[in-house]
């Protein structure tokens, strides 16, 4: 969830990229394929997933893992099937309100979402104060398709990386893991508390720093 504009996947790729060095062109190839095809990447802004996409193009050409002039080789992918797959795996959704677009949920989900309280979201906006009570109440009445309200730990004003970690939980599969980069404040503020409570009960937290 919010991929910005591809910052963190050109990371993985590069360790990715040292950490393949010593295999063979084939192994380099057949894993790189492995690693993109399995990316789960979206964000809500057309612009940050158009960028995304074209980043992860330039840094696997940087690191010498796709072809630019043709179909491939042994050691390299080739453009087009590359940006075919980029395309499949980093697509435009809301996070919050638009349904996970895989079958299969990620067993390793990472982000770093917004840290940005809804009322601030709109600010400077002359619809602001409209969209942000708009939002709201999309965001505290908006039910899944069990049924069941999508949002169980919005109290107080809503700052949304407190969505972005319930919304998380749910995405990720089953005996999947979490990490998100969050504020610290989430631990002890008292507008978190429902939040941490559905911490505590549904998921086993292993570390926190």
């Amino acid at each position: 969830p919010c991929v910005g504009g591809g910052l963190f996947v050109e990371r993985i790729l590069r360790i990715h990229s040292e950490r393949i060095s010593g295999n063979t062109p084939n192994e380099r190839r057949e894993d790189t394929l492995r690693l993109l095809e399995g990316l789960q990447l979206v964000d809500s802004s057309e612009v940050a997933v158009t960028s995304a996409r074209k980043r992860i193009v330039i840094v696997l050409a940087r690191l010498d893992l796709v072809d630019l002039d043709g179909e491939g080789n042994e050691g390299k992918i080739g453009l087009s099937e590359a940006e075919m797959i980029i395309e499949s795996n980093v697509r435009c959704v809301d996070p919050l309100l638009g349904e996970w677009p895989w079958n299969e949920g990620p067993m390793l989900l990472v982000s770093r979402p917004p840290w940005l309280r809804i009322k601030d979201r709109f600010r400077g906006h002359p619809e602001g104060s409209r969209m942000r009570k708009d939002l709201s109440r999309e965001l505290r009445e908006f039910i899944d398709s069990e049924g069941n309200p999508r949002f169980s730990a919005i109290k107080g004003n809503v700052n949304l990386y407190r969505l972005y970690i319930e919304r998380s939980l749910q995405i990720s599969g089953e005996g999947g893991r979490v990490r998100l980069v969050v504020p610290s404040s989430v631990l002890r503020e008292k507008s978190s508390l429902p939040l941490r409570k559905l911490l505590v009960e549904s998921t086993e937290c292993d570390s926190v720093w």
